[in-house]
């Protein structure tokens, strides 16, 4: 018998981080740059305001390139938060098992009946860094979505524990799952 309070698990994914938020900040610091060395060519309040404003920009802007996802797992609910800059958390989705239709590794024959259909994602990996494998889940909170996660081998393990019939484990991670239980 599974022991649901006992069998928290929590992973880190280091995302790429949003792409609009890398380039808005590669131009603020080139610009920052450029006016800086106008300033001190050509002087004017103007270009030193203008300078001012792009490093302000540039500062406030950098955190959304250092993005992490962190997936808690217990009992029965899967957290998702991200933490922006190292520093900032928000709170993204909260999940029960109870909503999962189907968590399979991205690829996996159990989702190919969701193929093909336009649904909501949320993307919550590392965008292929690491080389991790990604798996998604089809959740109904309160309309079918699909989330994409690169959850730990341990916690893949406590959730097929929890749900077996909607996490299917790949047989490397079942046999993982099925030597820790005994």
């Amino acid at each position: 018998m599974l022991n649901e309070s006992n069998n928290y698990c929590e992973t880190l994914v280091r995302s790429a981080g949003d792409k609009t938020a890398r380039l808005l900040t590669t131009v603020c610091a080139v610009a920052a740059a450029a006016l800086i060395l106008l300033f001190l060519l050509f002087g004017g309040l103007l270009l030193l305001l203008l300078a001012a404003a792009s490093v302000a920009l540039w500062y406030f802007n950098r955190r959304r390139c250092q993005v992490e996802y962190e997936y808690q797992f217990w009992g029965r609910q899967l957290d998702i938060e991200c933490i922006y800059g190292a520093e900032k958390r928000k709170p993204l989705a909260t999940y029960q098992m109870d909503q999962v239709e189907v968590m399979a590794r991205e690829g996996d024959e159990a989702l190919a009946s969701y193929q093909g259909r336009q649904l909501p994602t949320r993307d919550l990996t590392d965008g292929g860094r690491s080389g991790a494998a990604v798996y998604v889940m089809y959740v109904n909170a309160p309309d079918l979505r699909r989330i994409r996660l690169q959850p730990s081998p341990e916690m893949l393990c406590n959730m097929w524990r929890v749900a077996p019939q909607q996490v299917k484990l790949p047989p490397e991670v079942r046999a993982q799952a099925l030597a820790q239980e005994d």
